[in-house]
């Protein structure tokens, strides 16, 4: 019985980790901004009239993207404490492929159009759905916390992986070469061709409704375990006797959390008392700190400003890898 109620709690908590991975593998796109940088530009040069916009102009549009993922990562974990994964995800997600969708007609527009776009609502969606998957994962499998966060924010360091191929073949399918350059710049060319510059709306319609469709199927694998629900590893033979003892014994303890079941004896099921119940979820790790208190740890400030270096470099490389990488093979 106990075996068998402890299975099932796996492929539950394993189902709640692959819906945080197809979550972030359409929020990690925005780290595909490099390869697409050339086919924005390029088009906002030749087709609005933000013809004299360039590289240096464009990457603050994915500046501003990664700003507002930033400052609103916070905020999605506040409202998944409120309302719970499903609904934050869901709402963050189609935030963010709403951004995405939209560029399809802010790129027809002008620059700044695809600011307020790709820029500003893809980074605020993406914001509020970075944390209630790895949260609620997290609460099935609270003693492996490092194991659940690599797998589903490795999800979204591959999602360049997934989505460069894929926009490539299909706004640029034969692979052609930037053909028009900047007088004073010679090294710095941009696409001029018709049947690249043509694909370019598109594959961000496309793109919108994609991320909008898996976004959904992982969303639906999201949900918090039960109060009472078993969170953990399967127990060893000695635990099942401890817990079928006629007396009803004590709470199992995995992983320094303690869980408590209902105890069959016979053809009647008999529950662990009040006070036993009561010790659940109480583990006390050290780490727990109020929000407001984390500003006054030193700790923090040096992860912080760490983190904010190591950005602000990605940011520039993430912008123009692409752009660099012609200018100096061409």
């Amino acid at each position: 019985m106990m075996t068998s109620r402890f299975a099932s709690v796996r492929w539950k908590a394993w189902l709640v980790i692959l819906g945080g991975v197809l979550i972030h593998i359409t929020l990690g796109s925005r780290y595909t901004f490099g390869n697409l940088t050339s086919y924005i530009t390029s088009y906002l040069r030749e087709r609005t009239p933000s013809e004299g916009i360039r590289y240096k102009d464009t990457t603050s549009i994915f500046l501003l993207l990664i700003t507002c993922y930033g400052a609103t990562v916070p905020l999605g974990g506040v409202l998944d404490e409120r309302v719970g994964p499903r609904l934050v995800s869901i709402t963050g997600c189609w935030l963010a492929s709403l951004g995405v969708f939209l560029t399809y007609f802010s790129i027809q527009d002008s620059f700044y159009s695809v600011l307020l776009t790709y820029g500003l609502i893809f980074g605020i969606g993406s914001g509020i759905a970075y944390i209630p998957a790895l949260v609620c994962a997290m609460k099935w499998m609270p003693e492996k916390k490092g194991l659940v966060n690599g797998l589903i924010t490795g999800g979204h360091g591959i999602a360049a992986v997934i989505w460069n191929p894929i926009e490539t073949e299909y706004i640029n399918p034969d692979n052609l070469s930037p053909n028009s350059s900047l007088k004073e710049e010679p090294t710095e060319k941009y696409f001029a061709e018709a049947a690249v510059l043509d694909r370019v709306p598109s594959c961000f319609l496309i793109l919108g409704i994609t991320f909008a469709c898996i976004q959904f199927f992982g969303v639906l694998l999201l949900f918090d375990p039960p109060i009472d629900e078993p969170k953990s590893k399967e127990p060893s033979q000695e635990d099942e006797k401890h817990l079928t003892d006629a007396d009803g014994g004590e709470p199992l303890q995995i992983g320094g959390e303690y869980n408590t079941f209902a105890v069959q004896e016979g053809d009647s099921d008999k529950e662990m008392d009040t006070e036993e119940r009561d010790l659940v979820d109480e583990k006390w790790t050290g780490l727990d700190i109020p929000p407001f208190e984390v500003y006054t740890e030193t700790s923090f400030w040096i992860l912080w400003s760490t983190h904010l270096i190591t950005v602000l470099g990605i940011v520039f490389i993430m912008a123009l890898y692409k752009v660099c990488y012609r200018i100096h093979t061409q």
